[in-house]
């Protein structure tokens, strides 16, 4: 089997949703990015398609309702695919470490 490769969108896409998962929308990442839904769209289309999301239908208290979620595959997928245990535990601690740049922090003003 052929290792999956996706883009760097659909990659951003999957780490949001592993870190919030009440991001499952086009209208809601787009949102969250300075991409529009119609990129979302196929970002998510892409996730689907390699079967690292599950999107899908269900009846909830007499309701039909859609639902996005990560598979554990895309959950593996995705810390597999973080350059290092040290990154890893920056992204997936407590708290997010500022990303460090020839020793000095990068700081959002």
């Amino acid at each position: 089997m052929m290792p999956v490769k996706l883009s760097a969108r659909a990659l951003g896409v999957l780490g949001a949703m592993v870190r919030d998962p009440y991001l499952t929308s086009a209208e809601k990442l787009s949102e969250a990015f300075l991409e529009g839904e119609k990129a979302m769209r196929r970002a998510l289309a892409e996730l689907e398609l390699h079967g690292l999301i599950k999107r899908g239908r269900e009846r909830f208290n007499g309701r039909i309702t859609a639902y996005t979620k990560v598979t554990s595959k895309g959950e593996e997928y995705y810390f597999g695919s973080l350059p290092s245990a040290v990154f890893r535990r920056a992204v997936t601690g407590s708290t997010i470490q500022p990303p460090r740049l020839y020793g000095y922090y990068i700081h959002n003003s």
